[in-house]
């Protein structure tokens, strides 16, 4: 876990809890679309899991870039 200083934390910071309920209900709807044989409901899915993982990717490294970089 990267701690940032106070003064370089980035406005608007999204919820981890947010995107890790994402990936689960992602995780959980892409398996019922599976069981089901619903092309749909898995596509759906699987978007809803990516949508979760990439929120908390992309944060991560922008919060890694910018407390790594000296100014």
């Amino acid at each position: 876990m990267i701690i940032l200083k106070a003064e370089r934390k980035i406005p608007g910071r999204p919820n981890y809890l947010k995107s890790f309920i994402l990936t689960i209900t992602g995780i959980l709807v892409t398996a019922l679309g599976i069981g089901a044989n619903s092309l749909a409901i898995a596509i759906f899915g699987t978007i809803v899991l990516v949508m979760g993982v990439t929120t908390e990717t992309i944060y991560r490294t922008m919060e890694y870039y910018l407390c790594n970089t000296t100014q």
